[in-house]
């Protein structure tokens, strides 16, 4: 991490604010890129998330996956970028797939704005996710799509 302008820092090119740094991390692993988020996300994050989102785009990348698992608290501020992103991703032909296991928190506002059915939510299971290339899924097959780890090795 590289401190920049106004007490933002970058991390793989996505500039956040120190506050958030420690929650946010951006990864590449061959054609995904891994957005790990993690604490509570609100209205101070909006930025850092943008940021990431635009990592992911330029980047182009067949897969984006966002790991939400140590996210303990979200609301719409979380909930309106991940839209966007996916919105974004489909219209672009790549994957947008979060990881689990979704905190309670995150599965109540995924299930309560009633847009749970509109990701494609993997979880990671005991043992963390190692990709062997190529699209883990399409986008084609819509729905709620919940896997497991077998699913992604």
């Amino acid at each position: 991490m590289v401190s920049g302008p106004a007490g933002l820092l970058s991390c793989t090119g996505v500039a956040m604010h120190a506050a958030f740094a420690g929650r946010l991390h951006v990864t590449r692993h061959d054609q995904v890129l891994v957005i790990t988020v993690g604490g509570e996300v609100d209205h101070e994050d909006a930025e850092e998330l943008a940021a990431a989102w635009d990592a992911a785009d330029q980047a182009g990348l067949l897969t984006t996956a966002v790991d939400l698992s140590r996210v303990v608290f979200a609301d719409s501020m979380l909930l309106n970028p991940l839209l966007v992103a996916r919105h974004r991703h489909a219209a672009a032909g790549r994957d947008f797939i979060l990881l689990g296991p979704l905190q309670p928190a995150v599965t109540r506002l995924l299930t309560v704005s009633g847009t749970l059915e509109q990701f494609t939510i993997a979880g990671t299971g005991p043992a963390p996710i190692s990709w062997t290339g190529g699209r883990p899924m399409s986008t084609a097959t819509a729905g709620n799509r919940i896997r497991d780890n077998d699913s992604l090795r």
